[in-house]
């Protein structure tokens, strides 16, 4: 099953409407930075806009029963993949670079709740906090060894450490219930 981007946005938009409706979280997408970029111009003689830096994660927002901080990170991958590849600094790749997982697994241990949501060839799994918080320890030592060209661990996430997400029906709707599921790791959490 091969899936777009916008198709996935569309379903993790219709969750966190969902979340909101049923008075369980405040969440929303975190605004990509522009910057005007002057060599070219629209058809309307304005200049075009491009982006300017990356964010640390794709959604952001607040568990409304406690105030917990959520993080969360969406990826893709159109056929199924046994590993999601984390991407070292300064280096450009598909996967999650390492300053997300950075940032994520810095909320997860600020007490937040963070997550990476991969549409895996059309199936959903989540990773939660200390999952998170794991693949970054173990990645750690990577940043060492590549910047003193010497041989690297572990690159990856594995699949098998993704929990399942299932469409759920929260508030009045059947959403993909990454967040609040009995099987999703922050509903076990709080």
């Amino acid at each position: 099953m091969s899936e777009s981007t916008t198709d996935f946005e569309g379903e993790i938009r219709k969750s966190l409407l969902a979340y909101s409706e049923a008075g369980i979280a405040s969440l929303d997408f975190l605004p990509v930075s522009t910057a005007p970029y002057t060599k070219s111009r629209s058809d309307a003689g304005q200049p075009l806009r491009v982006v300017a830096g990356k964010n640390p994660f794709d959604i952001f927002g607040w568990m409304l029963d406690g105030a917990k901080f959520v993080a969360c990170e969406l990826r893709l991958s159109r056929s199924r993949e046994e590993r999601l590849s984390i991407v070292a600094p300064e280096e450009n790749g598909m996967g999650l670079h390492f300053t997300q997982l950075d940032a994520l697994a810095h909320a997860a241990m600020a007490g937040g709740l963070a997550h990476v949501v991969w549409s895996n060839g059309g199936e959903l799994g989540v990773l939660d906090g200390p999952q998170i918080i794991l693949a970054h320890t173990i990645y750690l030592p990577n940043l060492a060894a590549v910047k003193q060209n010497q041989p690297t661990g572990s690159k990856s996430i594995r699949w098998e450490r993704f929990k399942p997400v299932e469409y759920d029906t929260v508030g009045i709707r059947v959403v993909p219930n990454w967040l609040t599921s009995p099987r999703s790791p922050s509903a076990q959490a709080r």
